[in-house]
């Protein structure tokens, strides 16, 4: 989900309603897009996950903003870099430039 929303320029704390019809059409091309890189580069080894083979997932290589809190937005630099807020008991990861 942050790597969709980051990907579509959508801050994640914006309610679904909101969403022009252009960010919704961009946010639903984003999510399948996302998917399939995961599940080529099989998944993301984030705490004890392993493939059936015993191999690490290699997404979390390709991640932008997810789990990179106070990193540079790898779009806008260094000048705003990626949060992270609290959903519903979960980190959600965004750049508050990048993401209005």
């Amino acid at each position: 989900v942050c790597e969709a929303l980051f990907r579509c320029g959508i801050h994640p704390a914006r309610q679904a309603c909101t969403l022009t019809g252009e960010e919704a059409a961009a946010l639903a091309e984003a999510i399948p897009q996302i998917l399939e890189q995961a599940i080529a580069s099989g998944g993301s080894s984030l705490r004890d996950y392993v493939q059936a083979d015993g191999t690490k997932g290699g997404f979390q290589d390709l991640h932008l903003v997810y789990g990179r809190e106070g990193a540079p937005c790898p779009n806008c630099g260094a000048e705003h870099p990626v949060q992270r807020i609290t959903q519903s008991g979960r980190s959600t990861f965004f750049c508050p430039t990048c993401q209005k």
